[in-house]
């Protein structure tokens, strides 16, 4: 995790309340899960959004201390102009309770046991609704960040033992000549004017340049998989030291070169074993001779095409 004493409170935080709600809702689970399926989904689908929504904004409180805690550390002493709790998109908890639903269903087709049943409604109830709960504390640091002149972005910030595609978003770099390229002091919109080249790793200064510009079809604010850990740390100077292993994961990837390539080579290292080989190239490669022909028959049969088309008329 990040150096950064903050962002690391906010890692202690994530997980805390998302364990906290993974247990009280298997504690509601197993309250009702003794009923006939219906009346136990029924009373399940309540507890689940009133659990979500109470430790979701509780989360999102403990996000603003822990902001206020970074501006300290960088040596901000202006007051923040915090920004409201976040609402938690009533369609996101829908979305995790239709999913364990359609879930339970499938098993129910298969005449799976009812022990089977319970767990998979219960699992997917808790990755849904911890996914909630840890999206809701990111976006109030975006919140936060947009709000604050003194903020100069936000980035993505991993675990050592995170996923290849959470480690390759944390690997991102700029070379922007604007606003987060060489500014004069935290939180100064004057540009020094000349020089530059800094490179800034994973750190975003809108939504649309991290790729999130909320909401989309299914009311899904920021793009984080089910279990991630990653944090969202507030950015207040472009003086920056990318953690060790995210430097390793840019020259394992440099290696690579490509996601499925890096991934398979991070999860050998993790294991203690030699990179694979690279893939063999696709022997189904359409080569440019067989493009050729492959356009000059399709333009042979537009041509016919319209040609019947005008004898038609």
């Amino acid at each position: 995790m990040s150096e950064n004493a903050a962002t690391q409170s906010q890692f202690v935080a994530q997980l805390a309340i998302t364990a906290a709600l993974t247990q009280a809702l298997g504690a509601a689970w197993e309250s009702v899960s003794a009923r006939p399926l219906d009346e136990a989904l029924a009373s399940f689908r309540a507890a689940a959004r009133a659990l979500t929504v109470q430790w979701a904004q509780a989360g999102q409180v403990i996000t603003l201390d822990n902001y206020r805690a970074a501006r300290s550390q960088a040596g901000v002493t202006t007051v923040l102009q915090q920004p409201r709790l976040v609402a938690v998109p009533e369609s996101k908890i829908g979305a995790g309770i239709a999913w364990a639903e359609r879930g339970a269903q499938d098993l129910i087709d298969a005449k799976a046991e009812a022990d089977q049943i319970s767990a998979r409604i219960l699992n997917r109830v808790q990755a849904a609704s911890d996914k909630v709960a840890a999206d809701s504390m990111r976006e109030i640091t975006m919140l936060a960040v947009e709000g604050d002149e003194m903020a100069l972005g936000y980035r993505r910030v991993p675990r050592p033992d995170a996923c290849a595609w959470c480690l390759i978003l944390a690997t991102r770099t700029t070379q922007r000549a604007g606003f987060a390229r060489d500014v004069a002091r935290p939180g100064s919109r004057n540009l020094r004017g000349v020089g530059g080249g800094l490179e800034h790793w994973g750190v975003y200064k809108s939504r649309a340049s991290a790729g999130q510009v909320p909401p989309n079809d299914k009311d899904e604010i920021n793009r984080f998989h089910d279990h991630c850990h990653c944090a969202v740390e507030p950015i207040f100077s472009v003086v920056q030291q990318p953690e060790p292993w995210v430097l390793a994961a840019r020259d394992l990837y440099d290696q690579t070169g490509s996601l499925n390539a890096f991934r398979r080579a991070l999860n050998a290292q993790r294991r203690g074993e030699d990179a694979p080989p690279p893939t063999a190239p696709n022997p189904f490669v359409v080569s440019p001779a067989m493009a050729e022909a492959q356009a000059a028959a399709i333009s042979d049969l537009l041509a016919g095409l319209n040609a019947a088309m005008g004898r038609a008329a």
